[in-house]
Order: structure tokens, then C-alpha cells, then sequence
């Protein structure tokens, strides 16, 4: 008997069966997609319903007030309310007063912003480039300052800026050639509404150093260096690399 006749041909293994298909994801009931959706506005619920209360009724009272003549005597009930049609706008909106107070507040409010924001970047530049002891010593000072009541501010300042007491005005009255003596700088208005400029500042810089300051921590170092090399001129690097960075990390 030859080799060939004594060699048993190799087995095969059947092939597998090809898996069942998947089978289509079940689509939740309505009911329980309508009773989630619904959970969150049951959590706010009384949040909405005190904030009607408290915003939405003044705010519907004052846009009624403007349609009507009420003064003095209806105000103790007197008369009742009369309604006068725009003729409340028309007064208003003609008086040169009115116009000259919206440009006040306008560069007050303009004014406010953007010494607060430069400030508050130019400090928290200053954060990442000072010892670690000094950076915590003015960010006690920051949150301190931060977390003063108004009124403790407003009387802070009231002393600092006052005609007879304040120290301010003994501070420059020791400049060669300059009297403050007894100046009053709430007698002007542009240097009152300075002083509540100075105030209002004073108070919303920590919270722009400490939101600034946690948003260039995030800021690559490769990207520093690569600020740094491409920059033209010194300091240049501190406007350019920081700003994009810290915008799509916060």
C-alpha cells in the first residue's frame, strides 16, 4: 500500500452561521419621553413663579404707570389714575434734560467698562508673572475688596473723598502749588460722577482679575514661546497669544 492511499484527506469545518442582523433600537414610549421632559420645568417651577411675583408684576405696574397721569393725589388715593395716551413720552423724549442725562450715563456706563477691563487684564497679566507669595497677598486683597458690602464702600470712599476730613485732599495739598484744602469734589458733577465711577470700579475689578486670571492659566506655554519669538516689539506677545486662548477655554 502506497503512502498516497494511506493519507486521510483534512476535514473541513463547516462554515458559521452569519449572525442574525441587528435588530432596530426600540423607540421609547411618548409618555415616558413627555414625563422627562417635563421634570425640569417642575424643579423650576417655584423659581419662575417667585420671579413673576417679584419681577413680573412690578415691570407690567410700571408699563401701565407710563400710560397714565399719576401724581401726588393719586398717589394717597385722592383721584383715581387717568390715562393719557403717550402724552408721558412725548414730554419726556422732547426735554433737552432727558437727552443730556442719557449721554451721561452712556459714557459713565462706557466708562466703567473699559477702565474696569484694562485694569483688570493689566493685573491679571501682572498674576502670572510675579512670585507665588505676592500673587496670593493680592488676591486676598482682591476677594477682600470683592466681597465688601456697597454701603461699606460708599462710606470708604466718602471719607476719602470728604471736603474737610478726607485724605485725599490732605494727601494733595502737600504737592508744591496745589490747595485742596476743603474741596468739595461732590459739588461738580463730572468730579462726583468721577468719584462714583472710581467706586463702582474699585468694586467689579477682583471678580474681571480673578475670571481674566483663571482664563490665561489654560493658555499653552508653546504658545507663549511662539508669541514671544514672533512678536515685533517687547510686551507685544502679553495682547496677542493670551486673548484667543483664554476665550475658547472659558
Amino acid at each position: 500500500m502506497s503512502a498516497a492511499d494511506t493519507t486521510t484527506p483534512a476535514k473541513v469545518p463547516p462554515p458559521r452561521p452569519a449572525p442574525p442582523p441587528p435588530s432596530a433600537p426600540r423607540r421609547p414610549r411618548a409618555k415616558a419621553v413627555s414625563a422627562g421632559a417635563g421634570t425640569p420645568w417642575l424643579l423650576l417651577a417655584p423659581c419662575l413663579l417667585i420671579l413673576v411675583l417679584v419681577m413680573g408684576y412690578p415691570l407690567v405696574r410700571l408699563v401701565t404707570l407710563s400710560f397714565q397721569k399719576f401724581g401726588q393725589s393719586q398717589l394717597w388715593g385722592f383721584q383715581p389714575a387717568e390715562s393719557v395716551g403717550f402724552d408721558n413720552f412725548t414730554k419726556v423724549l422732547s426735554d433737552s434734560e432727558f437727552w443730556s442725562v442719557v449721554l451721561r450715563t452712556i459714557v459713565f456706563a462706557a466708562g466703567c467698562v473699559i477702565f474696569t477691563m484694562v485694569l483688570g487684564m493689566l493685573i491679571a497679566l501682572l498674576l502670572q508673572r510675579v512670585s507665588g507669595w505676592v500673587k496670593t497677598l493680592i488676591n486676598i486683597a482682591l476677594v477682600a475688596s470683592w466681597g465688601m458690602p456697597i454701603i461699606v464702600a460708599t462710606t470708604v470712599f466718602k471719607w476719602l473723598f470728604d471736603a474737610d476730613y478726607g485724605i485725599l485732599n490732605a494727601v494733595l495739598s502737600r504737592l508744591p502749588g496745589v490747595d485742596m484744602i476743603g474741596h468739595n469734589w461732590f459739588a461738580s458733577g463730572p468730579q462726583g460722577l468721577a468719584v462714583i465711577m472710581l467706586l463702582v470700579i474699585w468694586g467689579a475689578v477682583p471678580f474681571v482679575v480673578i475670571t481674566l486670571s483663571a482664563g490665561l492659566t489654560q493658555v499653552p506655554k508653546e504658545l507663549e514661546e511662539a508669541a514671544r519669538l514672533d512678536a515685533p516689539a517687547p510686551g507685544a506677545s502679553s495682547g496677542t497669544s493670551p486673548c484667543p486662548s483664554s476665550s475658547r477655554s472659558s
